[in-house]
């Protein structure tokens, strides 16, 4: 049976998801790869097997085995209904929406057999995975803290914001590793302009948290920097390299991760989901609710 995925948005980060189907498509995992777009010129020229410029068009044309929608966040639940409503597995980018109370009513009505994936790529990024591990207990011991830092020279695109735009890897990992309701912290620390957002939070439990993110900075910083029980660990997503250091301050071990591009492993993951069959809400529901009502309540741009 042929397997055609359908792409729903071609923008900066779009051609990222075009560019890991098409190697998928080189690699036998999917047959077709079709696209849609509302610009007609940004289809131009794009290794597709079809280009379409309304959705609904794409979905009344092909044979879709999934779809992936990767466009700005205030469109995303309405493309989802429509692709909702053909009882398609969807891939959605991060995060689910900016508006919490359409988020809820959107996850409510889910049917039951749904399989949808939103589209937190950390939680698919190899140095991330090993610290839900024994082996990683073991050396850092329970998680006490989480600092998350984006730095890019990239320029602010028009319309995003620090909080919804860059932070949000942050949030979904800091909950995610703590394991706490962001809903449930108490921010210690919060600093905003229009390039940049500095975050502390922490929670009933004592963890804490916390995120620097900003565009237009001098240079590149992608680091996620655990603090335990028993040690510490630093994970480089620039470098692509995992430290790992004692109670003393003695260097453990580094590692280079593996070269895999989280993305591609996201695919995968959604790929594989679509495979077992439904259902799959990823993250779960709880989860989801907490990051759309945290970022409705932090971001001081939203709804603007």
């Amino acid at each position: 049976m042929s397997t055609t995925i359908g792409l729903v948005g071609c923008g900066r980060w779009g051609l990222n998801h075009l560019s890991v189907l098409s190697t998928l498509r080189s690699r036998g995992f999917i047959d077709r790869l079709v696209v849609c777009d509302i610009n007609p010129t940004t289809l131009t020229g794009l290794e597709a097997d079809q280009t379409y410029t309304s959705l609904q068009a794409m979905m009344e044309h092909e044979h879709l085995a999934g779809v992936a929608i990767v466009t700005p966040p205030e469109t995303h639940l309405k493309l989802a209904k429509m692709v909702m409503d053909k009882n398609l597995p969807l891939l959605l980018e991060k995060p689910l929406s900016n508006n919490h109370a359409a988020s809820k009513t959107f996850l409510a009505e889910l049917p039951n057999d749904s399989i949808l994936v939103v589209g937190y790529l950390l939680r698919h990024h190899p140095g991330l995975l090993q610290t839900q591990t024994a082996a990683f207990a073991k050396a850092v011991g329970s998680i006490q803290d989480v600092v998350y830092t984006r730095r890019t020279r990239r320029m602010r695109p028009d319309g995003a914001t620090p909080i919804s735009t860059l932070a949000v890897h942050a949030a979904d990992t800091l909950a995610w590793l703590l394991a706490q309701p962001l809903m449930q912290g108490e921010t210690l620390h919060a600093v905003h302009s229009e390039n940049a957002a500095s975050w502390r939070i922490r929670f009933p439990s004592g963890q804490t948290g916390a995120f620097d993110v900003a565009w237009a900075t001098s240079d590149e910083r992608r680091l996620v920097e655990i603090k335990g029980t028993r040690g510490r660990a630093r994970i480089d997503f620039g470098s692509h390299e995992m430290t790992v250091i004692d109670s003393s301050g003695v260097v453990v071990r580094t590692e280079r991760l593996a070269d895999s591009e989280p993305l591609f492993a996201e695919w995968l993951y959604f790929l594989n989901s679509i495979k077992a069959g439904p259902p799959c809400v990823f993250p779960d529901i709880d989860r989801l609710l907490d990051q759309t009502e945290w970022l409705e309540l932090n971001d001081p741009e939203n709804g603007r």
